[in-house]
């Protein structure tokens, strides 16, 4: 199953992940990929730890 959550500028909807457009071959917005999301995963984990742990 494709997840497509954001729109290029060429209104097309990207792939999750994806680092250019399929169609207009534009490059995607930065929050539109894996290492962006797993990044703000672990930066939120890391602040929630310190949070709970005082």
């Amino acid at each position: 199953m494709n997840v497509r959550l954001f729109q290029c500028s060429c209104n097309y909807h990207l792939r999750f992940g994806a680092s250019s457009c399929s169609y207009c071959f534009k490059p995607t917005p930065i929050w539109n990929r894996y290492g962006f999301t797993i990044g703000m995963v672990a930066v939120l984990a890391v602040v929630l730890a310190l949070v709970f742990s005082a």
